[in-house]
This record gives C-alpha cells, structure tokens and sequence, in this order.
C-alpha cells in the first residue's frame, strides 16, 4: 500500500504539491485497472455513467473528481470504495 505523506504548511492545511500528487495518482489507478479490464474509455464511462470526455480529463489528472464520481468510477470496476482507495 502506498502512503501519501501530505506537505502541511504552518498553518495545517495539506498544499497544492500534495493535492497533486493524490490526483495523480487516482488517475494512474483508474487507468491501470481499465485498461486490466481491457475496458475503452468509452465502455468505461457507460459502466460508470459518465461522459467518455470527462472519464479523459480524470484519467489525465485534469480533474479532481468527487467522491460520488470516484464510487461510480469503483462500482464500474466492480470493487468497493475502501478497496478502490487503498493504494
């Protein structure tokens, strides 16, 4: 398991830098295990009911999807949201 140690500034907020980093890293994930399903883009977005477009911009780390958009994105690869955000 990967552990994503946040750079927190003086006053404890988790920076820009690390916020980064973990979108990043999710859009490495769900791109890995699509591809393991040897799922396109487009028949992903259809699994997860999201546009093709939208599911380019989180794979590319241009976005920072919310939590219910990372549930869909887990059911969509048949797992649960605990075991989809272990890494």
């Amino acid at each position: 398991m990967l552990q994503i140690q946040p750079d927190i500034s003086k006053n404890k907020r988790v920076t820009k830098k690390s916020d980064a980093l973990i979108v990043r890293l999710l859009a490495e994930r769900i791109r890995s295990l699509r591809m393991k399903k040897g799922l396109s883009q487009e028949d992903f977005a259809e699994r997860a009911m999201l546009h093709r477009n939208y599911i380019g911009k989180i794979e590319r780390a241009e976005i920072n999807p919310t939590i219910v958009v990372v549930h869909q994105i887990a059911a969509a690869l048949d797992m649960d949201l605990p075991s989809f955000i272990d890494f």
